[in-house]
């Protein structure tokens, strides 16, 4: 079976504090320092960030799963 998307379980780099889900449906599926995301998810408090380091976690149900550290550049 080929994995179609991701979560990412965001926190930010400052504090730690959690920053939401982010489900990765395109390419990449891996997140890796450097991306750009962007949100329209009205539970979001950013719109963009750019991931600072990222560790992967056990998948679920064949979805590959990360820890995801990021930088907001935008804020909601």
């Amino acid at each position: 079976m080929i994995a179609t998307a991701a979560t990412w379980y965001l926190r930010a780099h400052d504090d730690d504090r959690p920053l939401g889900v982010y489900i990765r449906d395109d390419t990449p599926l891996e997140p890796a320092p450097g991306i750009i995301i962007e949100s329209d998810d009205s539970n979001h408090t950013w719109r963009r960030a750019e991931v600072v380091s990222v560790e992967s976690l056990p998948h679920a149900c064949s979805m590959p799963r990360y820890a995801v550290t990021v930088r907001v550049l935008v804020a909601a």
